[in-house]
């Protein structure tokens, strides 16, 4: 293997591309992209938000960001209890001072099982930060999403 070179092939074959040595310490860096499912437990409108511009015929594909929040406690509570990760809505900030309000950050749904079982205790030790997005729809879709996640560990 050629050191130095950005675009290399590492184990089994597996593409890799190393980063720039002028990177600062504990810069996210994008190791994965997931689509998993999400089980919407309480619908909630930021789901199904959609441009007012667009005619309500208009099939719009977008996507919105959402948080993720390990239940670090659901261990504690409950050894056996299987790891859980919450979706939520993001929190959003208004005003200043003592004008400051924040609203959203609502729990609506919960993370597919099996991922959660593998993200959980890493999200939990900070191993690992995700981006999530997921998609918009229409008002009476199942309670099935499927979602976007993207994994970045620390350089």
């Amino acid at each position: 293997m050629h050191h130095g070179h950005p675009n290399t092939y590492g184990p089994a074959g597996l593409h890799q591309t190393s980063l720039p040595d002028d990177i600062p310490p504990r810069t996210p860096v994008c190791i994965g992209q997931l689509t998993v499912t999400a089980l919407i437990l309480y619908p909630t409108p930021y789901l199904h938000w959609r441009p007012a511009a667009a005619p309500p015929e208009q099939h719009i594909e977008e996507f919105a960001n959402v948080r993720l929040i390990y239940d670090q406690l659901a261990k504690e509570r409950s050894p056996s209890a299987e790891e859980t990760i919450h979706i939520s809505t993001p929190v959003v900030k208004s005003g200043e001072g003592e004008m400051e309000r924040s609203f959203g950050g609502e729990n609506f749904g919960v993370v597919e099982q099996k991922v959660a079982t593998v993200l959980g205790p890493m999200l939990g030790k900070g191993l690992v930060r995700v981006d999530a997005k997921i998609r918009r729809g229409a008002p009476n879709v199942s309670l099935l999403f499927f979602f976007v996640l993207f994994l970045f560990c620390w350089k």
